[in-house]
């Protein structure tokens, strides 16, 4: 029996930057390569980007407006819901990555036809609402607005065939949010273990001559967007009250160049002034990011939310102690005391406390190094995930929906 037709539907796809964007490609490309029929269906959010492309055997659909702006996404509906119609005809599988733009137009598309819906919410607060009005004081009005406006969502979604969590808390909410348990399936994101992994002294000090950084500091890395809630201000304020330590240095990998919540040319000026100057590395966008983590010694995750936290799956599969927030679903990545340290979001004294003890203990960041090294191996192996997504999208091409 030849294995079901995939239509993924994204908000952003490669070549975008983010571990969202990251996962969908690889699970795309992880599909394909077993056997499944794949498409997929995106914005073209740039000029430059074609609006058919083959990536492998992966085809990808672009549909307009191009161009930046928060807007633009919510502009690409009529494009994506007609190209979508068309394609859930042909198509056993529909799975729509993000609740707020996509989700209804991914249930519009598949009425009448066999083809059966999967929701994947890449957010905490999709569901309940509450992810609109983060960020911002909101009234007693407003967030019940916001929580009847979701409820509303939810139940035109009722009939969804399965709701993927990639973490325990989304898994929660979702549930809370009406959607079956038994229909509520935990697939998190999974790695190449072959290539984010530990490396020896040698080739370490290679990486960092290559990346021109100093031999001689505890490297304590940054990766992912460059972007307001990320916790990169917090970051930098607990790294000037850890000046007087002579003994490290900050790598900043990734970019926040395109995002209209960029916060890249502040931390660029606050990196060459006062007690920062010089102990700063940017690298902009790089597509080796396992080499920049490979010469690290500490990973840092100071994000404010997070659905998961693949940055910190990344780095702990390449053997770092993370010293990271205790939000969303980065507790399910990174283990208080055995594979780093969970800090209070937003709050510069426990994170630079965490990272002070860090700094000053070898033999306790090879302990959570090792313990780091195996937990992702077990939970969050790239082979793993692709299987349980084939697995559930069989079953549900047996039965459809309507």
């Amino acid at each position: 029996m030849p294995e079901p037709r995939i239509l993924l539907m994204a908000e952003t796809y490669h070549p975008v930057l983010g571990g969202g964007e990251k996962h969908t490609r690889s699970l795309a490309r992880g599909l394909a390569h077993r056997g499944f029929g794949v498409q997929v269906i995106t914005r073209r959010s740039s000029e430059d980007l074609p609006a058919l492309e083959a990536d492998g055997s992966v085809a990808i659909h672009r549909v307009g407006p191009p161009g930046k702006g928060r807007g633009k996404k919510f502009a690409m509906i009529p494009g994506a819901l007609g190209l979508a119609r068309k394609l859930a005809r042909e198509s056993d599988v529909l799975m729509n990555g993000g609740t707020r733009v996509l989700a209804l137009p991914a249930r519009a598309a598949i009425a009448g036809t066999r083809c059966a819906l999967v929701l994947r919410p890449e957010l905490n607060g999709e569901l309940d609402g509450s992810l609109a009005l983060w960020g911002r004081k909101s009234s007693a009005l407003e967030r019940s607005l916001a929580r009847a406006a979701a409820r509303l969502r939810n139940g035109l979604l009722q009939r969804t065939g399965a709701v993927v969590a990639i973490s325990e808390a989304i898994a929660r909410e979702a549930v809370e949010a009406g959607f079956p348990a038994a229909r509520v399936h935990r697939i998190p994101h999974g790695i190449d273990m072959s290539e984010y992994a530990p490396v020896s002294a040698a080739e370490k000090a290679s990486r960092r001559s290559a990346l021109g950084l100093p031999a001689d500091r505890v490297l304590i890395a940054y990766t992912g967007r460059l972007i307001e809630g990320k916790g990169l201000e917090t970051l930098f304020a607990a790294m000037r009250s850890l000046a007087g330590l002579p003994s490290w240095h900050l790598l900043l990998v990734g970019s926040g160049s395109g995002q209209v919540i960029s916060v890249e040319e502040k931390l660029r000026k606050d990196a060459g002034e006062g007690s920062l100057r010089g102990r700063v590395t940017f690298t902009g966008r790089v597509e080796n990011v396992a080499g920049c983590l490979q010469a690290s010694d500490i990973f840092a995750f100071p994000t404010l939310d997070e659905a998961l936290g693949m940055s910190a799956v990344e780095a702990q599969a390449c053997g770092l102690p993370a010293v990271a927030s205790r939000t969303g679903g980065v507790p399910d990545v990174v283990e208080d005391g055995v594979t780093g340290i969970l800090v209070p979001p937003g709050e510069t004294g426990p994170l630079a406390e965490a990272l002070r003890a860090l700094l000053s203990d070898p033999e306790r960041r090879a302990r959570l190094a090792e313990a780091a090294r195996a937990r992702m191996k077990e939970r969050f192996a790239y082979d793993t995930m692709v299987t349980r997504y084939a697995e559930l999208f069989r079953s549900l091409a047996r039965g459809g929906a309507s």
